[in-house]
């Protein structure tokens, strides 16, 4: 064997040997390679398995507990709402009832108050004690003024002109009328349409005063 044999012989052997070497690492390396990947993927489930756990755990919490506790709330929150609304119109309905039936009561009253004083006017007139039909003729143009009743306030403003007017003349006449200035305050309110008639009025009660009893 000559010397470059002995060189090629040394190299096959060291390339033999690294070859060797290669392989048996190599086999080690895909070991603790699998080893790993297999830790890897053992934790990756386990976290997975964890996690679906807990996912179902508090879905079964919510429904159990959760949901239950949300839809009684909400179910609590719809009655109130409308319990509270249904007393809110119970009110309103009975406060415009009694605030119609008190309307009415008063319209009625107010409807009997003119009765009085027309009954009292016309009869005071008929016996010509004008110094109370002066003040009842007036009392019924007030009421009459409150009840909108145009056609009865024409005539009643008609009426105390012409009782003033033959009070005015009369020759007995003490030239007194009953609660002249309560008189001449409802004669104020006449309304403008009647206008020129208010003021004839007016300037009568301005012959007479207040009588005493």
């Amino acid at each position: 064997m000559d010397i470059t044999d002995s060189i090629i012989h040394q190299k096959k052997l060291v390339i033999d040997t690294v070859t060797t070497i290669t392989k048996q690492e190599a086999i080690d390396l895909y070991k603790t390679i699998l080893q790993q990947e297999t830790s890897n993927h053992t934790i990756f489930l386990t976290v997975i398995v964890g996690t679906i756990v807990l996912f179902i755990g508090a879905t079964w919490w919510w429904n159990k507990s959760g949901a239950n506790k949300y839809i009684q709330e909400k179910v609590k929150e719809a009655i109130d709402a409308k319990q509270k609304e249904f007393e809110n119109t119970q009110v309103k309905n009975i406060s415009k009832i009694v605030e119609n039936k008190f309307d009415e009561i008063e319209t009625k009253i107010l409807s009997l108050e003119f009765d009085i004083s027309r009954t009292i006017a016309i009869f005071t007139s008929k016996e010509k004690s004008y110094t109370y039909s002066i003040y009842y003729h007036s009392k019924a143009i007030d009421l009459a003024i409150k009840l909108d009743y145009q056609t009865l306030l024409r005539i009643f403003v008609e009426s105390l002109k012409r009782d003033l007017k033959a009070h005015s003349i009369a020759l007995d006449s003490n030239k007194q009328i009953m609660n002249l200035d309560e008189v001449k305050t409802i004669v104020k309110e006449i309304p403008p349409i009647l206008r020129k008639e208010q003021s004839e009025i007016e300037n009568l009660l301005n012959e007479f005063t207040d009588f005493k009893t």
